[in-house]
């Protein structure tokens, strides 16, 4: 479903209001004297996949205390969205989110929603790589994008040791949110992201250029492609995008692969007791207690899935070279096979044609063998897991020491088959580069960044 010719409108309760729209805005900003408290968005069309990402500010005085009031210690959010439907009729769709104020800086970052930050974080990092004529030292918008990353990680965990009860801890000790676990990590992966790396110039691999200089590395379209979609990414695929997800294929469950109902919990309790001891409770009793009532929720989140198998860090340490893998980088889904694979586990995979690999007939993972059914079925889920995707995920077949291939979804280009394990080794983002150091030097600067500004802040009390 879709939705055009639209206007955007989010209003605030008092004490907070408007500051920007962050990212990628898909529309026009209609606040002609910069006054509003709550600016329109006029949106040519708006689908399911559509994110605006806005920044709330604080006004002068705080949210004010209305005493009695039910309401205190509330704040109230209302999105409006004026739209026309595919049959012509015009709508408008409002929500209604309230938030418990409260006044310990502990529980913001107890209520910290992750998703939300990386979305925001990554839309900040696409901005600043066109940084203002004015601003001091940002003469390269990649290197003043990336430095902004780690500014806002040691800015919010600098404020959680400050005003929270890792104040106690000690000072030799890096202590995170426990709702911001991950957030080094991202910001880490965030930097070595095609979006914010700088580029390298690969070598020539052919007779006639062997070893010279040739295209960048990741190219100018390259980039552009996934500032593009980086710039409205959904919560939910914020992290996905700059750290992907390695899946072992090898050594998998017996359970994985194979589809999967799970049992709703009044489906559960009603079997808990049909299989234990002397039912107590008449079936009206049972209906009362929620005994064997399933609600149409619970139905609903009970769909049928594929198990997925074990993850593992993306790093090259953790590729084994007799042994298969998927990486998920949000865009692709990567199928690498090691080049110490037997070749029963080729047969397995690609069917009586393993042998005469090329590039004018691209193989294709088997639907008569089971380990091949079971890989297709993982594909498919992981596809449909994830329906926000920017894009469709075709699968790359890579082969270690070889050529990449294309399977039947995906046509790629000449530098692309050639340089299909070298764009997989760059997605390996828990490794160092040349540029970026790995994840344990990483939290080591972090934490004497952190230090540093604590230091500063105590001397200014």
């Amino acid at each position: 479903p879709m939705g055009n010719d639209c206007v955007f409108k989010l209003r605030c309760s008092e004490g907070v209001r408007v500051q920007d729209f962050v990212g990628n805005v898909p529309g026009v900003i209609c606040d002609s004297d910069g006054l509003a408290d709550a600016p329109e968005l006029e949106i040519p069309s708006v689908g399911v996949d559509t994110t605006i990402a806005i920044g709330i500010q604080h006004k002068v005085g705080g949210i004010p205390d209305h005493g009695g009031n039910t309401n205190r210690g509330m704040v109230f959010f209302q999105s409006a969205l004026l739209y026309t439907s595919p049959f012509g009729e015009r709508r408008v769709r409002v929500m209604t989110l309230g938030l418990r104020t409260t006044k310990h800086v502990q529980d913001v970052f107890r209520g910290a929603d992750y998703g939300a930050m990386t979305s925001f974080i990554t839309r900040q990092a696409i901005f600043n790589t066109k940084p203002e004529d004015d601003e001091p030292g940002c003469g390269d918008g990649l290197a003043h994008a990336r430095d902004r990353v780690v500014k806002i990680c040691v800015n919010i965990l600098t404020n959680y040791r400050l005003h929270t009860s890792a104040s106690k801890s000690p000072a030799g000790q890096l202590i995170l949110p426990e709702s911001l676990q991950l957030l080094p990590i991202f910001c880490l992966s965030l930097r070595k992201s095609v979006c914010l790396r700088p580029s390298t110039l690969k070598k020539g691999n052919n007779a006639s250029n062997f070893g010279k200089p040739t295209a960048p590395s990741p190219s100018a379209d390259e980039r552009a492609y996934q500032m593009f979609y980086a710039n409205g990414v959904s919560p939910s695929l914020g992290t996905l995008l700059v750290h992907p997800n390695l899946f072992c294929l090898t050594g998998m469950n017996s359970e994985d692969g194979y589809p999967c109902t799970p049992i709703a919990a009044g489906q559960q309790k009603k079997q808990s007791h049909e299989h234990g001891a002397a039912n107590p409770f008449t079936n009206t009793q049972q209906q009362q207690r929620g005994v064997g009532n399933t609600s149409s929720l619970d139905n609903a989140a009970c769909q049928p899935y594929i198990r997925l198998p074990r993850t593992t860090h993306p790093s090259m340490s953790c590729l084994a070279d007799d042994e298969v893998y998927i990486l998920d980088d949000g865009f692709a889904l990567y199928f690498y096979v090691g080049k110490s694979v037997s070749e029963e586990v080729r047969m397995e995979l690609f069917g009586e044609g393993s042998m005469q690999l090329s590039q004018t007939q691209p193989p294709t993972i088997s639907k008569s063998s089971d380990y091949g059914q079971r890989i297709l079925n993982i594909i498919a889920q992981m596809r449909d897991y994830s329906p926000s995707r920017p894009t469709f995920a075709p699968t790359v077949i890579v082969l270690a020491k070889a050529r990449s291939v294309s399977a039947p979804d995906q046509q790629l280009n000449s530098n692309d088959k050639e340089n299909g394990e070298e764009k997989l080794r760059g997605l390996l983002v828990d490794d160092p580069t040349v540029h970026e150091k790995g994840y344990v030097d990483f939290l080591c600067s972090l934490h004497k960044q952190i230090r540093s500004e604590v230091q500063e802040a105590m001397r200014d009390y």
